[in-house]
């Protein structure tokens, strides 16, 4: 027997998800995928945005939008920096060029737009970490026109008279980024990586407003007239001020020769043409983050400034907070240098609230470091972990044990 929904509502998911579903932080997956039902008299189904007769609307934005506020706190952001960061000094130890440039935006900014979801206006979402990001792939199209852009403003008589333009007649062009010609297609000697924000990006919403939707469909007999209801239609978009950190290395010592060229496409490419969508309604428009002091890991180039290599306690703590488990703990605490006490004390372990336990405590008790090193460590993570009321009696000692050591750090 079909049982009716009192309240004309279903959600096509088990009760055991359903009831999960509220406790989930990564918004991305609840924007690209979830999508709420209406049962009609027939029992057929259909996606609405709203179905109680205006009363109230349903939508991801209004009903589900504090999910991703949710995430704000999470530290898989930093992760994902860190990851980058670690991929491209390792590149740079074996002599590969790598550079990161850091743009803020100006104006609010869309992401995939036209990207697919059940209810709402598209915007792309990192899959896995839930915030939005922009594709290595989408930076490079961008560039790659800005670069055109940049050489037919430096060589005018080239263009003149309509003349036409081939690529291999734009010089650095093909080297990095690659041939289009099917015949004799080749790879670019730049690779671009994903795009994301520093911290978490605020989203607001924000909306569109079509005046002339019959029109547009093509169900009007007199033109784009002021005489159609407009309906509002909301979307999500990233607020203004996130800055951006774009990522890349070289693959070949011609590419290398081109950098100059490339920082140039990057600049036209983020502060004028625009990035994303709406561009030509100003969304999109991004600034120097550094005061054009951009980031180039080793290049070597005149005028341009390098990056600080990282000290052996930068690496040693980045690459526990990878992996913030209470054995990389015991790795990370096991490997600092008494010379590095006042570098220690400089570290911050907040990013890691919620994260750290018990067992952090045991692996700095047990560890054999000097005991003023082990005192500053203490005095940082002891705020950051939560007492639990279950802990049996050898946890609790680990835990007042930890608290002594804290408390000697604030004498």
């Amino acid at each position: 027997m079909i049982q009716t929904d009192p309240e004309n509502k279903f959600s096509p998911l088990p009760n055991y998800l359903e009831n999960h579903r509220e406790g989930i932080v990564n918004f991305g997956l609840y924007f690209q995928k979830f999508a709420k039902y209406h049962r009609k008299g027939d029992f057929s189904l259909e996606t609405r945005h709203s179905w109680d007769k205006g009363k109230k609307e349903w939508s991801l934005i209004n009903n589900q939008f504090d999910q991703y506020h949710k995430y704000l706190s999470s530290n898989i952001l930093k992760k994902r920096h860190l990851q980058q960061e670690r991929y491209l000094s390792a590149l740079s130890e074996h002599g590969v060029k790598t550079l990161t440039l850091s743009f803020r935006s100006e104006t609010r900014f869309l992401t995939g737009i036209g990207e697919t979801s059940p209810t709402e206006v598209g915007m792309l979402f990192d899959r896995n970490s839930g915030v939005p990001y922009i594709p290595a792939s989408s930076v490079k199209g961008v560039v790659r026109y800005a670069y055109c852009v940049n050489f037919a403003r430096k060589n005018p008589e080239k263009i003149a008279d309509g003349k036409f333009v081939d690529e291999k007649d734009i010089d650095g062009l093909i080297p990095l980024f690659g041939s289009l010609d099917s015949k004799n297609s080749s790879r670019g000697g730049y690779a671009f990586m994903d795009v994301y924000a520093e911290e978490a990006p605020e989203i607001i919403i924000d909306i569109m407003n079509p005046h002339f939707g019959k029109y547009y469909k093509g169900d009007s007999t007199e033109g784009p007239v002021e005489t159609e209801d407009p309906v509002p239609i909301k979307f999500l978009a990233i607020e203004k001020g996130v800055v951006f950190k774009f990522r890349g290395f070289f693959l070949s010592t011609e590419a290398e020769s081109y950098c100059e060229q490339l920082v140039e496409a990057f600049v036209t490419a983020l502060t004028e043409l625009g990035i994303g969508a709406k561009t030509a309604l100003g969304y999109g428009r991004f600034d120097h983050a550094q005061e054009k002091e951009f980031q180039k890991l080793a290049n070597g180039k005149p005028g341009v400034k390098k990056t600080t290599d990282e000290s052996d306690l930068m690496k040693n703590f980045n690459d526990f907070r990878l992996s913030p488990s209470p054995d990389n703990f015991g790795r990370f605490v096991k490997r600092i240098r008494l010379e590095e006490m006042e570098e220690v004390k400089d570290l911050s372990f907040k990013e890691m609230k919620g994260l750290i336990n018990i067992g952090f405590a045991d692996r700095l008790i047990d560890s054999e470091i000097n005991e003023d090193l082990k005192i500053i460590i203490a005095g940082k993570i002891f705020n950051l972990l939560e007492k639990n009321k279950k802990w049996k009696q050898k946890k609790l000692e680990s835990y007042r044990s930890l608290e002594i050591l804290a408390n000697k750090n604030r004498r």
